[in-house]
């Protein structure tokens, strides 16, 4: 997606209103292939009643275009319309970036879906996360699904192919932090780098409430030593993050500083930014709930008793209660995607931002000349 895409929504950035959500979290559904110890959706039972295509449809037509748009669950790909529902969104909403994570254990379901998404959604910049938290059968234990491992690799490996053809897409490894795996975390990222041949690793820690609670009982100090290589191996232009997006050196500084801000979080247990959901981000789940972030359990409404009209539900006095609550309690957490919003849109952050995107810039420049020489 050009420049101009991503512009449109400047107006709405700086003021911290939006007619609609510009950041939009969808639950397509919350069925899954897998049974993770550190979900944050807790006991899984399959759910009946996700929104159907013709319903998603007009929940799309009702909103004004959107800067970001999640498809997760779940397993996002157990839907079979996943393309369909990027493209009803791609129609309506002229997003300008679309991210999709999966566990991989679908496989061939997963590459044919980014390639019609690929196909369908011309110019936008989408990214697949194939989440990797430990190696072999111990990832496999993780996740509470026997085979998951070596089906995840393969499914990587299988779209990166795809990153040769279409130079807006990108592919990302996320590896989720947790107690189980805190004290492997050096060698599975090495392990992600150096045989898997990642280039791109999106650096996620345990949240909310898990599965298993103990799986929030880590020690932030092992998260932090991982973001540190990371940051280090980012700047030295070995690790590329992402690559294919417009402004992708400002997203990798962004995802530098934002590793910060949670080890931060955690130590003191405060707000350190502002919180924009419910301003300019928003969750949807697979039955039509909205709630201004996946972790604050205050409903907003109900997309099916409001005709689909998302509006209605945006502008309605709860909504206004919430955004009130959320300002006046300086509500915080760790959840990466909301973290990106308030430290992109922050002005305060802007000198951080642009310290770690110069060095990024000055480590490609460097890079470039040694490989040169």
């Amino acid at each position: 997606m050009g420049t101009a895409g991503y512009l449109r929504h400047i107006g709405k950035i700086i003021t911290k209103k939006a007619s609609t959500p510009i950041y939009l979290v969808f639950f397509i559904t919350e069925n899954c292939t897998a049974n993770c110890l550190h979900c944050l959706l807790g006991e899984r039972e399959e759910k009946t009643d996700e929104l159907k295509i013709d319903e998603i449809e007009k929940i799309s037509s009702s909103m004004d275009d959107i800067l970001f748009l999640l498809l997760t669950g779940g397993e996002p790909f157990l839907r079979d319309d996943i393309d369909e529902i990027a493209y009803i969104f791609y129609k309506n909403n002229q997003i300008a970036n679309l991210g999709i994570p999966s566990n991989g254990s679908l496989q061939e379901k997963v590459v044919e879906g980014a390639k019609k998404i690929l196909e369908r959604c011309k110019g936008v910049d989408f990214a697949i996360d194939i989440s990797i938290d430990s190696i072999g059968e111990e990832h496999d234990r993780l996740r509470g699904y026997e085979g998951l491992f070596k089906k995840s690799i393969w499914t990587y490996k299988e779209l990166k192919k795809l990153k040769e053809k279409y130079d807006n897409f990108n592919l990302n490894v996320a590896l989720t932090a947790s107690s189980f795996n805190q004290d492997r975390l050096k060698e599975i990222y090495d392990y992600l780098k150096n045989e898997l041949g990642a280039d791109a690793i999106t650096y996620l820690l345990t949240r909310g409430n898990p599965r298993d609670p103990k799986a929030k009982k880590f020690d932030v100090q092992k998260y932090l030593e991982l973001a540190e290589i990371i940051r280090k191996d980012t700047k030295e232009s070995s690790l590329l993050g992402y690559e294919n997006y417009f402004g992708s050196d400002l997203i990798n500084a962004m995802k530098i500083i934002r590793q910060d801000v949670i080890g931060r979080i955690v130590k003191e247990n405060r707000s350190i930014l502002p919180c924009y959901a419910a301003s300019l981000s928003a969750v949807i789940l697979s039955n039509g709930d909205v709630y201004p972030c996946e972790l604050l359990n205050k409903k907003m409404g109900n997309l099916r008793e409001e005709n689909f009209d998302f509006k209605q539900i945006w502008n309605n006095d709860k909504a206004k209660e919430i955004r009130k609550y959320i300002k006046d309690t300086k509500c915080f957490c760790t959840y990466e995607c909301f973290l990106t919003n308030s430290i992109l849109f922050t002005p305060s952050m802007f000198p951080k931002i642009f310290k770690e995107w110069l060095d990024i810039k000055k480590g490609k420049i460097f890079s470039s000349n040694k490989n040169k020489g």
